[in-house]
């Protein structure tokens, strides 16, 4: 009898244990079948869910920022006291460039033709147009600011046309409805940034365009800064305004000089330089007060730094100068000309101070008004 009962305490101790093992690999069977299935929804079914959703915000996203866009008046004014920099978010404008291909579209588009078929050579010089009132009606097309891009294709070139300025109203409004036509037909992603000197003292040139390039590069991802003289406007559309592997000197030859071409160094005028140029050769001097001389300090730099002056040839570097009243020159450029090499990497945008009084995004243009403290210059 005792032995029974030992049998068959020993029988349910092993049943027992079989239990509790067998309780043991159910637990583990139905942990790993846990696992598969939920890595299981999430490759197939959580993924295209979550990514589906963001496409849907970001089209949400867009057609609001489109609309918003859109709704802008003609007139948009941004203040800052900031001293050399600015704190100016990019695109402010509308959707991010770097989306070019517009969440919506059916497919990416190509970039545009390096050249497009439709430029033709020399185009007509229109040196009487109507007041802004009547002119803006013509560019309904240009966004605020005025940047355009091409909507059929992406842009090869991503350009800042920075123009220094003071006093050349009639000079202005002439640039403007030519320049707009000319860099339209050449399939540019473009901005055009007209950089005003505040007060009467004496005008500084090239520290308005550094003042240009650094506000102009923070409002948009430009590859391309080209320096403008307001007074200066291409004849021929096939030369595209574009940067080149070296600096790229644009205005060659003027009809005020019969179209002949001028000294093999100079650098004034029309210029284009990329972000890297720009940086290596520290920008433009800061210390060219009144008259002349930075186009020849900035054709020193550019030397020095390495690099080839590039220059149009003058079958596409032809330009037409319009009048203006005549400036004094420096007295000091020829000095300040003859030590060029010993500033180069301390007086440019390693040193540039300045404050920006107001930035006005009208209809065809940007208009940065800026204060560069000439009362704090050396003597």
């Amino acid at each position: 009898m005792a032995r029974l009962i030992q049998t068959r305490h020993s029988y349910f101790a092993e049943v027992k244990a079989w239990f509790a093992v067998g309780r043991g690999r159910l637990v583990l069977l139905l942990l790993v079948v846990f696992v598969v299935a939920a890595f299981w929804l999430e490759m197939f079914i959580g993924k295209p869910f979550r990514q589906s959703s963001a496409t849907s915000l970001r089209q949400q996203s867009y057609r609001k920022t489109n609309r918003r866009a859109t709704a802008k008046t003609t007139t948009t004014t941004t203040s800052t006291a900031g001293i050399g920099s600015l704190e100016i978010g990019r695109n402010v404008l509308g959707p991010d460039y770097k989306s070019y291909d517009h969440v919506g579209t059916a497919s990416p588009r190509a970039y545009c033709e390096a050249k497009p078929g439709h430029l033709k050579g020399l185009v007509p010089v229109v040196k009487e147009v109507p007041e802004y009132r009547r002119l803006e009606p013509f560019f309904l097309h240009i966004k605020p600011g005025g940047r355009w891009w091409p909507s059929h294709c992406l842009a090869r070139h991503r350009v800042a046309v920075i123009v220094p300025y003071r006093d050349r109203e009639r000079n202005l409004r002439v640039f403007l409805h030519h320049m707009h036509q000319f860099l339209r037909k050449q399939e540019l992603d473009y901005g055009i940034y007209i950089i005003e000197q505040s007060g009467k003292g004496d005008f500084n040139r090239a520290k308005l365009l550094n003042v240009g390039y650094e506000v102009s590069k923070t409002m948009h991802d430009y590859n391309c800064f080209i320096f403008h003289d307001v007074d200066l406007l291409p004849e021929n559309d096939q030369s595209i305004y574009a940067c080149q592997e070296n600096p790229y000197h644009l205005s060659r030859c003027l009809d005020i000089y019969k179209y002949e071409p001028s000294y093999p160094t100079i650098f004034g005028g029309v210029s284009a330089l990329t972000q890297a140029q720009m940086e290596k050769v520290n920008g433009f001097s800061n210390v060219f007060w009144g008259w002349g001389g930075e186009d020849d300090d900035m054709s020193t730099r550019v030397r020095y730094s390495g690099y080839t002056l590039m220059h149009a040839n003058c079958t596409i570097g032809r330009y037409v100068a319009m009048t203006h009243e005549a400036q004094s020159p420096s007295q000091r450029r020829h000095r300040l000309i003859r030590r060029s090499f010993f500033r180069i990497y301390k007086d440019g945008l390693s040193s540039l101070k300045y404050r920006v009084l107001d930035i006005v995004f009208k209809k065809l243009y940007t208009h940065v008004m800026v204060d560069l403290f000439q009362h704090t210059a050396p003597k």
